[in-house]
């Protein structure tokens, strides 16, 4: 049985998984207290079961709350004795793994986070942080878009790209299809760790962290 931890929202998940299944669950609204908040869910979630692996989400998404869920992950995996390992929440939302497609997470201050085409592409070129403007002038071929798309965004893809939209797929972090991708890849990634591992969140730009001001 595994252990699944998603912080990288205010919305936050934790599950465990068995078989390749997600067999509970609980989504609550933490808002800014996962700290205090999630590992006593855990605790409550877990109860008596065994666990084999940890697995967290490791974003884009909240500085603070992937700290914090990546932290709780890796202390537990230690404790435990267990393996632990991350997962993005673009590789998530996949749909069709055979095409194109450009993974979009919800807009955060105007800017939305996107994932552009092939894995095997370098770092700078799959991802994405700005406008959905910008987003679409980087699109150069025909895609199908999946995420967290408003119809406001919808309508300035179709708009843009015109011929290259292959389809709008809404999804979110919490649909079902999207759970279950969450458990395959678990089980898939745990499968390959031998020993210890120290999971880092992903984060595709820096944390926006006001410097203090100096006291002299």
């Amino acid at each position: 049985m595994i252990l699944l931890i998603n912080t990288a929202k205010r919305d936050t998940f934790v599950g465990l998984a068995d078989e390749g299944k997600l067999i509970k669950s609980k989504i609550w609204e933490a808002g800014f207290r996962q700290s205090e908040e999630l590992l006593p869910n855990i605790e409550k979630l877990v109860g008596k079961n065994k666990i084999s692996g940890v697995v967290v989400a490791t974003g884009p998404g909240s500085y603070t709350g992937l700290r914090v869920g990546v932290a709780t992950a890796n202390a537990l995996g230690f404790g435990w004795g267990v393996p632990v390992v991350g997962v993005d929440r673009f590789s998530m939302l996949e749909v069709r793994s055979e095409e194109q497609e450009v993974r979009i997470l919800e807009n955060i201050h105007d800017l939305i986070y996107a994932f552009l085409g092939d894995r095997e592409w370098k770092a700078e070129d799959i991802y994405f942080v700005g406008t959905i403007e910008e987003l679409c002038d980087r699109v150069k071929v025909q895609n199908y878009f999946v995420g967290e798309i408003s119809k406001g965004e919808e309508k300035i893809i179709k708009k843009k790209l015109d011929g290259k939209v292959l389809g709008i797929i809404r999804k979110s972090d919490f649909d079902k299809d999207v759970l279950d991708n969450f458990v395959k890849i678990s089980f898939e990634r745990l499968e390959k760790i031998k020993g210890g591992n120290i999971v880092e969140p992903l984060y595709i730009r820096p944390p926006n962290i006001t410097k203090p001001k100096s006291a002299y």
